[in-house]
């Protein structure tokens, strides 16, 4: 599997657990403001949940902050380039042929 596809297979698995983290704290939502009574349980196994599918996105997460710089400075210096390299004549090709 190339970085590519395993790009992919991580926006996939993310968006995925995102929705199932967004999904919990709207189960939690429609305890908020009421008495819990004898939902304590249900409450605490939801809190847990979102703790837990947290933890799960938490290393993309953090791969993602910890680069963010890199990954601005990555691609301004390839749009950079790409600017540079058109400056100096250069003409996108797209199935051999010269497209201006």
């Amino acid at each position: 599997m190339d970085l590519k596809e395993k790009f992919i297979a991580f926006e996939e698995e993310f968006i995925k657990e995102w929705g199932e983290y967004i999904k919990l704290h709207d189960e939690l939502n429609l305890y908020r403001g009421k008495e819990i009574g004898d939902a304590t349980d249900k409450v605490n196994e939801i809190i847990l949940e979102i703790q837990q599918t947290f933890m799960g996105m938490f290393p993309g997460i953090k791969f993602v902050l910890d680069r963010h710089q890199l990954f601005l400075k990555a691609i301004q210096d390839y749009n950079k380039f790409v600017d540079d390299i058109k400056k100096a004549g250069a003409v996108e090709v797209k199935n051999n042929e010269a497209v201006s």
